[in-house]
């Protein structure tokens, strides 16, 4: 026997018997192959292609994908994947050999890192690695925190824009930095 559960609201049910667009993660677990699936889909075909998802946002054009990859970091993956897009938009393609912008994924958060190209020979061929904020990811209630690094680096909550559902609210926070703690 199958069960579902659903992220977001409307419930599960009404997601199925309408056949319409949705943008929630859906966990089907198989209790008798003791093992969970997962389906998700998004509003647009782009965002479906940021998910490695084929076709339109349709019930019927799911796929069904394995939970390791959520499992793993506990993170939504439409979220993670658009802080990776956003990184990888951030430098312009010239300079990416000398500064990238990454993210490091953990169980509860995104960390922003800005890498640096050796710039001595001494030091070795590693790039250098400073972490610029942190997007940490609140599961009871689906929401995400900004948090900017100190000079010690530790973080701190970014207390300018609130918590938010909405990781792009905060992605735009981080790329204009209205106060120059993010990127000085």
């Amino acid at each position: 026997m199958a069960s579902v559960t659903c992220s977001g609201s409307p419930p599960a049910p009404s997601l199925l018997a309408g056949g319409t667009a949705v943008n929630w993660l859906i966990a089907v677990t198989d209790s008798t192959a003791g093992h969970a699936k997962i389906i998700a889909t998004a509003r647009t075909p782009a965002e479906n292609e940021l998910l490695g998802l084929r076709g339109g946002p349709l019930i019927e054009d799911l796929l069904v994908r394995e939970t390791a990859r959520v499992a793993a970091t506990g993170l939504p993956d439409l979220d993670v994947a658009r802080v990776r897009r956003w990184c990888g938009q951030r430098v312009p393609e010239r300079a990416r050999d000398q500064v990238r912008i990454e993210c490091e994924e953990a169980a509860r958060h995104v960390t922003v890192v800005e890498c640096r190209a050796p710039w001595r020979a001494d030091i070795g061929p590693e790039w250098t690695k400073l972490p610029v904020a942190r997007l940490r990811y609140t599961k009871s209630n689906g929401t995400w925190t900004l948090y900017y690094r100190d000079r010690n680096l530790r973080f701190h909550r970014y207390d300018l824009v609130p918590p938010t559902a909405n990781i792009t609210d905060l992605l735009k926070e981080l790329d204009q930095d209205p106060t120059g703690i993010f990127w000085g």
